[in-house]
């Protein structure tokens, strides 16, 4: 299972106070670029979240791709933020408030698609493990010869997995 790394926007000031300050203010519509592209990556990883959930492992893996889309998107529109640390502060409040407001959401979604991807580690390293017994106490059953010295093997074993966990 592949975890992409989604990058912070820790080093973006999102200021609680509207300064003035003689510099352009940055492009709105990067910053309308920027919370979109956040939004589609908060979207993706909600979705990702549901399908490890549902313990769909092939569905989250064809998001992979997706999902490295958007963060390169992400990195690529908020590289300009990074260098001016005054820029969202030179924002309308609404769009400031708007751009927190999108920020906040991925970073909690990131923590739960976290959770997930963990708890989905964690049941299939124990479905292995169940699995891995079942094999072995199978075929250690069957080894060797009763006790009027013939085989005792009976041949191949049939196991069920339950996939919904």
């Amino acid at each position: 299972m592949m975890q992409a790394a989604i990058p912070q926007m820790t080093d973006v000031v999102i200021a609680d106070a509207h300064t003035d300050y003689s510099e352009k203010p940055h492009d709105k519509n990067s910053i309308h670029s920027i919370i979109s592209v956040v939004r589609d990556l908060t979207n993706l990883m909600s979705r990702e979240v549901e399908l490890l959930r549902a313990m769909q492992i092939q569905e989250f893996s064809v998001l992979q791709g997706q999902k490295l889309e958007l963060i390169s998107a992400y990195e690529d529109e908020t590289a300009a933020l990074r260098e001016d640390k005054f820029a969202t502060e030179r924002l309308d409040e609404s769009l400031r408030e708007e751009l927190r407001d999108v920020v906040g959401r991925m970073t909690e979604t990131m923590r739960e698609n976290e959770a997930a991807i963990r708890a989905a580690q964690t049941t299939n390293e124990k479905l292995v493990k169940v699995i891995t017994t079942a094999v072995q106490t199978a075929q250690n059953s069957h080894i060797g010869y009763s006790k009027q010295g013939t085989n005792q093997a009976t041949g191949a074993v049939s196991l069920r997995i339950n996939q919904e966990l």
